[in-house]
């Protein structure tokens, strides 16, 4: 179960989304921090993307995105998860209202 979920259109609506989350959470500055994004691949395919936030002094947050489930996985300093956030894509949004 997602504590929350989160509007995306593109990759770098996740990307940003993950930077932001970050950021609120723990009271950071974005402009101090910028985001790593590395493929996750299973027998050839992307199925995922693991997200690394770096700032000064080593501070060194992570994220999962499960492209399957549509879930990003966050994890804080000591690497255990802080949030759970489910993706909808905005172009579901339309095809469910209409």
């Amino acid at each position: 179960m997602a504590d929350f979920t989160q509007v995306v259109s593109s990759f770098e609506d996740v990307r940003t989304y993950v930077l932001e989350t970050f950021c609120s959470r723990f009271d950071l500055d974005p402009r101090f921090f910028h985001v790593r994004a590395l493929p996750l691949n299973r027998r050839g395919c992307q199925t995922g993307t693991y997200f690394v936030v770096e700032g000064p002094r080593r501070i060194r947050f992570t994220a999962v995105w499960d492209r399957e489930q549509q879930m990003v996985f966050f994890y804080g300093l000591n690497g255990q998860r802080i949030q759970t956030t489910e993706l909808i894509y905005s172009s579901t949004l339309l095809a469910r209202a209409a």
